[in-house]
């Protein structure tokens, strides 16, 4: 079965990974900016766990997944429990608007339209891979 789907949890359990490292000393503490650890969340967080998102063929589940832990993150950074959330109906594009985030899936597509461009602006000797000579192969000496 073909799917990117074993990819993205990869790169999610490495950003939880960094992510859980940084969170007492950086995304928890009072005395840092929330703009500070917003910067941080987007170079160093974010750029992990959409690393090669160009090549990913985007599913449902998948997306479902990311939105999930850009949720999880931006509760953590402004100090939003669960619970105070689902008390107060808090929505998470609230959360991102508060940080100044877009949806994890714009910085997928923003990212797949950069490569598509790249690979738009390439010569065309470029996108051969594997360039041969027409005709039949060459016999084997066996």
């Amino acid at each position: 079965m073909l799917s990117d789907l074993p990819d993205v949890e990869a790169r999610i359990a490495k950003a939880i990974a960094v992510f859980g490292a940084l969170r007492h000393a950086l995304f928890g503490s009072r005395h840092i900016t929330t703009e500070t650890r917003v910067k941080v969340f987007n170079t160093f967080i974010m750029a992990m766990v959409l690393y090669g998102c160009e090549s990913w063929s985007v599913t449902a589940v998948m997306a479902r997944r990311l939105r999930s832990f850009q949720a999880q993150c931006a509760r953590q950074i402004l100090g939003v429990s669960m619970k105070k959330t689902i008390s107060k109906h808090i929505t998470t594009a609230s959360l991102l608007r508060r940080l100044g985030l877009q949806d994890v899936m714009y910085y997928v597509r923003v990212r797949q339209l950069q490569y598509l461009g790249k690979v738009m602006r390439m010569p065309p000797h470029r996108l051969q891979r594997n360039p041969r000579r027409p005709g039949r192969p060459m016999k084997n000496a066996a």
